[in-house]
């Protein structure tokens, strides 16, 4: 086992076999999040399934080795092989939705997941709009280069020649076998494209992906840009979109070669096949049992639309000697910020991240939703307790629940207590640099981009990947929480989690030294 891990790493970190000590984590290695994903990826291809917060919790061989040899796979996990491949390749009947009977035979159709289902009805009601990627385009603007480019992505990617239909039953989604895309030129003022097409609410049968060449006179600027539905993308998605599509413009034919990528319909139809959404309801019921879900107000919450928004960026690195990954850092700093906040010990918070956990061939490769959710439960009993200890303690917490991360509409259903905060961590992908193709260099533009989503909850805190380090932005609803009680959490949190550095010391000096909260009053 040891032997494979290491050829495994060796290959996706490109180094030599040799160089990896058993003992070296998979951060001293400069691993990071979309390498990890490969690592569980290449894994799953030789019958070794492990999850990503499994290589961040074991972060070296030895210990990654002695985990897998002495635990018990779940049942997700212990999918045979064969099955898996037989999905990966489009070779099962995807069948087991009513809907399926009813369209055309040239069309594969499959279910829809969880998280696709719920982020339908969102669209549908106006509440998720389209997600809009923006690229500036400097130099001589190839139009004819840029459409053979999008046609070459769309051939490769089964996810953008995706859509989906609804009947009584419900969805499913649909794999169309023409690679036509929506690609439209025409001058205009960019800011009003991005807002017009933000208010824009697809319908069942139309492509989830449209492309736009923008000509802004105003600015004297040509913009490129991806509308999207995120029921069909999350951002390891726009990684491998911006991935092909500047290889696509190098080389347009060399994209179609090597395997193809895996349709996602043949993934939710293996999720709804290995899920249990009852042992899931026991079990988050029984994680729960005894805390608390009330972190920012005591008593049931009124229903309501407005929404105030902080924003913040910072730096940041993860010292190597904590052996755990970024995502455990921004958890346990705003698990601090929180227990500052409101004066309790242990609490239970929502939680989204990348969800490229499943030990699933070609995952690494494969376009759409794959937003994992699940409860997340902070205890602090000591303030003395050391900050290695608890990043070590939160780390393993997260690699503990993910065979019942199925999604959020299956917590919403559950009947599970309300939470009043939900924090996504955007982390696994890398965001895309100024890339010159020829004479024409596309930057990426992400200052001219926002995502905006209305969440049933007190608090929606968002943890995104930058150049520069990470960004962080918390909405929260007047009526639950005061402004200047919001503004105070938000700034605590971002002093712990500046101040979690190589040094071990009691947790209690992290919270002592943030700003002063009167716990739990607007």
């Amino acid at each position: 086992m040891d032997q494979k891990l290491k050829l495994i790493w060796a290959n996706v970190l490109g180094l030599d076999p040799d160089e990896i000590e058993d003992d070296m984590t998979f951060v001293d290695l400069d691993g990071d999040s979309v390498k990890a994903i490969q690592v569980v990826a290449a894994a799953a291809t030789q019958d070794i399934l492990f999850s990503v917060e499994t290589l961040y919790a074991y972060p070296t061989i030895e210990a990654l080795s002695s985990h897998l040899s002495s635990s018990d796979e779940t049942s997700l996990q212990k999918s045979p092989t064969s099955s898996l491949t037989q999905i990966a390749s489009g070779e099962s009947s995807v069948t087991s939705h009513p809907l399926c009977s009813q369209i055309s035979t040239e069309h594969r159709t499959a279910p829809v997941s969880p998280i696709q289902e719920m982020i339908l009805h969102l669209h549908e009601n106006g509440q998720l709009h389209l997600s809009v990627y923006v690229y500036e385009i400097e130099g001589f603007v190839d139009e004819s280069a840029l459409r053979q480019a999008v046609e070459a992505l769309a051939i490769n990617h089964p996810i953008l020649r995706t859509t989906w239909a609804k009947g009584n039953s419900g969805y499913c989604q649909v794999l169309l076998s023409s690679s036509a895309v929506s690609f439209s030129s025409f001058d205009g003022c960019i800011l009003k494209h991005i807002q017009q097409t933000k208010a824009i609410i697809l319908t069942p049968g139309q492509r989830n992906a449209r492309f736009s060449l923008i000509r802004d006179k105003s600015m004297g600027t040509t913009f490129l840009t991806i509308a999207i539905h995120h029921a069909f993308c999350d951002a390891f998605t726009r990684y491998l979109l911006e991935r092909d599509l500047v290889r696509a413009l190098d080389a347009p034919d060399d994209i179609h070669r090597g395997p193809p990528k895996p349709w996602y319909g043949d993934f939710a139809q293996y999720l709804r096949t290995h899920q249990d959404d009852e042992k899931a309801f026991k079990y988050w019921n029984d994680y729960i049992k005894g805390s608390t879900t009330e972190v920012v107000c005591r008593g049931p919450l009124g229903l309501t639309r407005e929404h105030s928004i902080l924003t913040n960026s910072m730096a940041i690195t993860v010292p190597k000697k904590h052996q755990v990954g970024l995502g455990a850092v921004i958890v346990t700093a705003w698990s601090l910020a929180l227990a500052q906040h409101s004066g309790l010990s242990d609490f239970v918070f929502k939680m989204g991240k990348l969800g490229r956990s499943y030990p699933y061939p070609g995952l690494d490769q494969m376009g759409g939703p794959l937003m994992a959710t699940s409860l997340f439960r902070f205890r602090l009993t000591d303030t003395d307790e050391s900050i290695q200890r608890i990043l070590r303690s939160v780390q393993q917490e997260l690699a503990s629940h993910e065979i019942y991360e199925h999604g959020l509409e299956t917590l919403h259903s559950s009947g599970l207590p309300p939470v009043q905060c939900f924090v996504n961590v955007k982390l696994g992908t890398h965001t895309m640099q100024s890339t010159s193709i020829g004479d024409m260099t596309v930057h990426p533009r992400r200052d001219l981009e926002s995502w905006d989503v209305q969440l049933p909850t007190s608090i929606y805190l968002e943890v995104a990947q930058e150049l520069s380090g990470i960004s962080m932005k918390m909405c929260y609803r007047s009526e639950h929480i005061g402004h200047q009680k919001a503004q105070l959490l938000f700034e605590n949190f971002h002093h712990i989690l500046d101040n979690i550095d190589g040094e071990d010391f009691g947790v209690g000096q992290l919270i002592t030294k943030g700003k002063p909260v009167d716990n739990m009053t607007l």
